[in-house]
């Protein structure tokens, strides 16, 4: 599927008069273009063909993908970032992302007599885009490593100035423009992506063990599905997993109200009971920010407690105590939450034992010896 690309459909006659065919020139020059039954992005022009990144980049999540090309032909593809990084910090997983060099001679064609270059977004060539693209943008220049990792971050790109210039061409631009006889104007939807900030509103679960694994749901504004969203407890981050389903729309038109997002994450460990405030990140970058939401959703983690269901002979035995009483004297007590409604039914009878099996037969005896033959001996008539 076609992303972004670059064509020519120059079509200059021979004006030497030599009989020689209208020069038509190289018609994709360069674009970015993605593989649905690989999960690859890749680069193309018809100059050298494809150049592919790693197979590993999955559909109905965001991914950020550039092309950045010198003018002596070096290029880099970049899918999902330039560099290495953890997931998280006290793991050894790293966030997935493509770094491909190349090397062309295809420029998009600026130069020429009645030449005409087009710029596609999402469609116009076949095979079309499906999905949704954001934050469009062209530089007149070949922007570095370090200059890539930190567009990703950036909220918006519209207006946004490196090295001294404003993107050439926005999605503004884009949505105005892009219009053909074969494909439609595209839509304007009204959706979170990855550099927006999630707003926390609340969550599921607002107190749990102090020592983390309590999977909770957070809900709040602006989730967006990506490789590497996070949750943030006090400041310790864990994975987080958006429920897709609920990311589109984000508004609902006919009560003028957003929706409501949801995600999913394992809340961690902590040295003591306390208030933490929860926050979240759609790209492990960018966290709720309190002061501008005016709202502080807080998770209180607290000791783990004992839960006996009261079935059979559950509970638990902490017979070792026993072994530190010498004398007759001893005091016991607890905190205890009794849980009030009908009693739980008594567990069912355990199945019959089944009768032992019956011993294997004993072996057939085995048949008598012979008697030895009789020893010829001297004197002995035969």
């Amino acid at each position: 599927m076609t992303v972004m690309a670059f064509i020519s459909l120059r079509n200059n006659p021979d004006e030497l008069g030599l009989g020689l065919p209208n020069d038509k020139g190289i018609e994709i020059r360069n674009s970015i273009m993605y593989n649905v039954s690989t999960g690859q992005f890749f680069y193309y022009d018809d100059y050298i063909g494809e150049v592919m990144a790693k197979a590993e980049y999955c559909c109905d999540k965001w991914h950020y993908v550039g092309v950045s090309l010198q003018e002596n032909g070096e290029g880099t593809l970049y899918v999902d970032g330039s560099k290495p990084r953890l997931a998280l910090e006290y793991e050894r997983d790293i966030v997935k992302h493509s770094v491909v060099k190349f090397n062309t001679r295809s420029r998009p064609d600026w130069t020429g007599i009645s030449l005409e270059t087009k710029l596609l977004v999402g469609g116009g060539m076949t095979p079309d885009f499906q999905g949704y693209i954001d934050e469009t943008v062209v530089y007149d220049f070949s922007i570095e490593p370090d200059e890539f990792e930190h567009l990703m971050h950036q909220r918006t790109l519209q207006d946004y100035v490196l090295r001294g210039q404003t993107p050439k061409v926005d999605i503004v631009t884009v949505t105005n423009q892009l219009s053909t006889s074969k494909t439609p104007k595209p839509t304007v939807v009204q959706m979170a992506i990855p550099t927006m900030t999630g707003c926390v509103l609340g969550m599921e679960h607002n107190v749990g063990p102090v020592d983390g694994a309590c999977v909770t749901k957070i809900y709040g504004w602006n989730f967006a599905d990506t490789q590497f969203p996070k949750c943030s407890f006090g400041g310790i981050e864990v994975r987080a997993e958006v429920l897709a389903e609920d990311i589109l729309p984000m508004w609902n038109r006919s009560s003028d109200h957003p929706y409501y997002h949801q995600a999913t994450c394992a809340t961690p460990g902590h040295v003591s009971p306390r208030f933490v405030p929860v926050t979240y990140s759609n790209n492990g970058v960018n966290f709720t920010s309190l002061e501008k939401t005016g709202r502080t959703v807080q998770h209180l983690f607290m000791e783990s407690s004992l839960y006996v269901t009261g079935e059979g002979e559950g509970g638990a035995e902490a017979d070792s105590v026993c072994n530190d009483l010498p004398s007759k004297a001893v005091s016991f007590g607890a905190w205890v939450c009794p849980k009030c409604g009908p009693p739980v039914p008594p567990p069912p009878p355990p199945p019959p034992t089944p009768p032992p099996p019956s011993p294997p037969p004993p072996p057939p005896s085995p048949p008598p010896n012979s008697p030895p033959p009789e020893q010829l001996g001297e004197g002995t008539q035969v």
